[in-house]
């Protein structure tokens, strides 16, 4: 018998693709392991190691992925941050332990983070006093969360939806401390950011499950109001897509469904009304999806659930999904995806 894989987290990117390599053998020359099993290991392997929970009040968790174990869609998940009073789960992010942080606050203000600057923390925990470890004001908290990109772009949304887009390099190792990156007097506090590289598409979503799509390039310097809202709704995610790309789009209510990006037309320019995107009654969150990743779903009770991307059936119409989580007088507030394994592969 194997013994328990021990955590990767901490190896080089070169040492864990060659283990990656070596269980992709492993497979195949053992034809009587479980695809299934094999697929997830080489996964964990191979993808980011950590899961950072946030919550509202500004406390922050780093636990290993593999400690979640994966779960039928539509069950109900374990208990992950540990938190007191009214404090809320708001943020997830998968990064590796050699990666940073970019935080977005309420202010418009980021901030970069070492990701094992965070104590590991076990699955059921409270995690760490974030304004220990970066300057914020008493009345400020954490909006976005994503690991700082190499090259590209970083596009940011505001909830009115005003989209701005600053070059990666601002935001690697010459950050200027407390840069502010969007005017939260003008446009509104931040709701979502993401990277965006050349060529690529920006999909801008709402609570009110409508979005729009367009070209990043149309975004000038200043910025650009992406959306016009209606009803009282505001934005909530934010993606670079391409024709190729699949979206997870969630519910509050733990509903959720993949859409087909080539059968949602970009618009020749930002500004618009957008179009249903996905049929509820208020949307969470969004996130671009390989078929072979995972999708991490946390709700306000601070239940979290693990689940193959492709147990959620893709759509290229106007559903109302199917379950993804399993809710008792609770809603569905944050979520992140993990790679496949080939993507997570050849990204190091």
């Amino acid at each position: 018998m194997l013994p328990e894989r021990p955590e990767t987290g901490a190896l080089p990117a070169r040492v864990r693709a060659y283990i990656a390599a070596l269980e992709a053998e492993l497979a195949r020359l053992r034809p009587d392991a479980s695809a299934e099993r094999v697929a997830a290991s080489v996964a964990e392997v191979a993808g980011p190691a950590q899961l950072i929970s946030i919550s509202k009040a500004g406390f922050a968790k780093r636990t290993p992925r593999h400690l979640y174990g994966r779960q039928r869609r539509s069950g109900m998940g374990i208990f992950d941050l540990e938190l007191r009073g009214s404090d809320v789960p708001e943020l997830l992010a998968l990064a590796g332990d050699d990666q940073h942080l970019l935080l977005v606050t309420s202010r418009g203000r980021a901030h970069r983070l070492a990701v094992n600057s965070l104590p590991a923390t076990p699955v059921r925990g409270r995690g760490h006093v974030l304004a220990e470890l970066v300057p914020l004001e008493a009345d400020e908290n954490i909006c976005c969360a994503l690991v700082v990109p190499d090259s590209g772009y970083v596009a940011f949304a505001s909830v009115e939806g005003f989209v701005r887009m600053l070059p990666a390099h601002l935001l690697g190792d010459q950050l200027r401390p407390a840069l502010e990156v969007l005017d939260v007097m003008l446009y509104g506090a931040p709701a979502a950011a993401c990277v965006v590289e050349s060529g690529a598409d920006v999909l801008v979503a709402t609570s009110g499950g409508r979005a729009i799509r367009f070209a990043a390039k149309l975004i000038g310097a200043p910025g650009v109001q992406s959306i016009r809202l209606e009803n009282g709704e505001q934005v909530v995610g934010l993606a670079a897509v391409t024709n190729e790309s699949q979206l997870f789009v969630l519910g509050a209510d733990g509903h959720g469904s993949v859409r087909p990006m080539n059968n949602f037309a970009s618009n020749k320019a930002p500004g618009a009304g957008g179009k249903l995107l996905f049929k509820t009654a208020r949307l969470v969150s969004i996130a671009c999806v390989h078929a072979d990743g995972d999708l991490f779903v946390i709700s306000r009770l601070c239940k979290l659930i693990r689940f193959a991307v492709a147990e959620v059936p893709a759509s290229n119409g106007v559903v109302h999904g199917v379950d993804c989580m399993a809710l008792r007088a609770d809603e569905t507030v944050a979520l992140a995806a993990s790679e496949g394994i080939h993507a997570a592969s050849n990204g190091g």
